[in-house]
């Protein structure tokens, strides 16, 4: 369901990204370690698109570059 949730917002014109830290839990090392929350968006109702908004949450454990160009591949 995710993957396509990410997919149909991937075939939009346009695609909110927004990136922010989130703490995850490291339990070989009794404590936590930072990580990378994505979140991509699209909301065209204020310019009167028929598609409904939506939004994607993808973790990645570090913030390359490599990660957001991996996740939207294709769009």
């Amino acid at each position: 369901m995710h993957e396509r949730l990410l997919d149909t917002l991937k075939r939009s014109g346009k695609l909110f990204a927004d990136e922010t830290t989130a703490p995850v839990l490291d339990p070989g090392r009794e404590r936590t370690k930072t990580g990378q929350l994505w979140a991509y968006a699209r909301d065209d109702r204020p310019w009167g698109g028929s598609d409904p908004p939506g939004v994607a949450y993808v973790y990645a454990p570090d913030r390359t570059a490599g990660r957001p160009i991996a996740h939207l591949a294709g769009f």
